[in-house]
């Protein structure tokens, strides 16, 4: 995407001047995605603004913008902290002002909108799937999967041949909140991938869609490899199904002390219920050393006051390795006496996705008449005044020394801001000023360093 030439800030004041503030949002929006570079900085420097009025009209119309072009800068710029490859004067990519803006740029996309803007950022998203640029790729695949848009499966799946291990970690994220059954097997094939990120996400994302996912994940836990069991068990302690019930049991003898302890825990939070299919594994007489301490633990934790005095004489032979041989009699005499007892059943829960992220609560009410918003960009004017820090806008051009920015907390009163420092130095040789705490907060020839806006931009290489 190139950038037209610049248009003069002037020329810009000129044409949005006679505009509604409704219309200057409009235009204002309009001349950023063109890539005219005083729009852009003006458009930025009121999405940070601290005016809760003016906060919300700029969201509200951005967020009933039902375009492509719009929704692919806008997210790149989340991505990148660029906007259509140019640095922002006002807010370059490392400044803190940067990501507060990029953070309130992701909480927008992943807010509730009309089916029609939701649509357009969904179509933005697959577009930058393709991006040239990494990170954009990776936030895409995280949008998408936190979205839910189950119609970029397809695309997804595609992205998913990368060799890029990040890249294969994003888009399996993505996969597992989109949550369709019909994934499985491709995320079964990278649930044994070498690259020890890409097997964890692949179980994360079978965890996320839930009981479809049981029967790969029985799987996996009888692997040889002990991390894929170990990835096995942690996904299927996150999928609330009586089927995980005797692939846990299964476990509580791996030779892995951590796949043992993932599989106790797993029990342990679907209560009383694993309690007979346990006791029925005991009742066998094939239990290992690794098992019955395993048991014991489960055991102790799940049952209740009303099973405990029917499971004492079990549990006190389980301590004992030397009352091994009476640990089956017991098992079957508590499974006998518990056999009447009703037990809480354990319901498979479904799977959703999560409700989408909110953008910034602001002041209930509409604003329904334009006065409401009477300093939005009248008179047009940029704050050259800014903080060292951070890149916000100072509240004055001669901050007292207790001044603080409103964005970041630091001293606006400083060196740092000041005309005659440069390159680590005053340029008034006053040395004991520039060593103080906050250097030069009280120095009386302090004068505010104004910023330049360099309309141009900076091209990303």
């Amino acid at each position: 995407m190139g950038t037209e030439s610049a248009t003069p800030w002037e020329e810009m004041v000129k044409e949005l001047a006679g505009l509604t503030p409704s219309e200057q949002i409009d235009r204002l929006i309009n001349l950023a995605v063109k890539g005219v570079p005083p729009a852009i900085e003006l458009l930025l420097e009121h999405m940070s603004s601290l005016d809760p009025v003016v906060h919300k009209a700029i969201f509200d119309r951005m967020s009933k913008k039902a375009d492509v072009d719009f929704w692919e800068i806008l997210i790149e710029f989340c991505a990148t902290g660029l906007w259509k490859g140019m640095t922002v004067t006002i807010a370059p990519p490392s400044s803190p002002l940067n990501r507060s803006l990029r953070l309130q740029t992701k909480a927008l996309c992943l807010s509730k909108m009309p089916p029609e803007v939701k649509k357009a950022q969904v179509e933005a998203l697959l577009q930058l799937l393709d991006s040239k640029d990494a990170e954009t790729r990776y936030l895409a695949a995280e949008l998408l999967g936190e979205m839910g848009a189950s119609e970029a499966i397809q695309k997804l799946l595609e992205a998913l041949e990368t060799e890029d291990p990040k890249a294969k970690v994003a888009v399996l994220n993505a996969l597992g909140k989109i949550g369709s059954p019909d994934t499985l097997e491709v995320i079964k094939e990278h649930l044994y991938h070498p690259h020890k990120d890409v097997h964890k996400a692949a179980a994360e994302a079978l965890s996320n869609i839930g009981s479809d996912a049981i029967p790969v994940l029985k799987e996996a836990a009888s692997d040889t490899d002990d991390h894929i069991r170990w990835h096995a068990a942690k996904a299927l302690q996150h999928i609330h199904d009586e089927d995980v019930v005797p692939i846990f049991i299964s476990l509580l003898d791996d030779p892995n002390y951590g796949v043992r302890w993932l599989a106790v825990d797993g029990l342990v939070s679907l209560g009383e219920a694993v309690i007979p299919p346990l006791l029925e594994e005991l009742a066998k007489g094939e239990a290992n050393l690794w098992f019955r301490q395993s048991a014991f633990v489960v055991l102790n934790r799940v049952a209740g006051p009303r099973l405990r005095k029917h499971l004492e004489p079990l549990l006190e032979s389980l301590k004992h390795p030397e009352s091994t041989a009476a640990v089956p009699l017991y098992a079957r005499k508590a499974l006998d006496a518990i056999s009447g007892i009703e037990l809480a059943r354990i319901k498979a829960e479904k799977k959703s996705i999560r409700e989408p992220y909110s953008v910034t609560q602001y002041p209930s009410g509409k604003l329904e008449a334009e006065e409401e918003v009477p300093s939005l960009l009248l008179p047009l004017q940029f704050n050259p005044y800014r903080c060292y820090h951070c890149g916000g806008a100072s509240p004055t051009e001669n901050p007292s020394p207790a001044d603080q920015c409103p964005y970041c907390g630091y001293h606006l009163r400083t060196c740092y801001n000041c005309v005659y420092y440069e390159n680590s130095g005053c340029l008034l040789d006053q040395p004991y000023v520039v060593s103080s705490a906050v250097p030069g907060n009280r120095c009386p020839h302090f004068r505010f360093k104004k910023t330049e806006i360099k309309f141009q931009g900076t091209k990303s290489s």
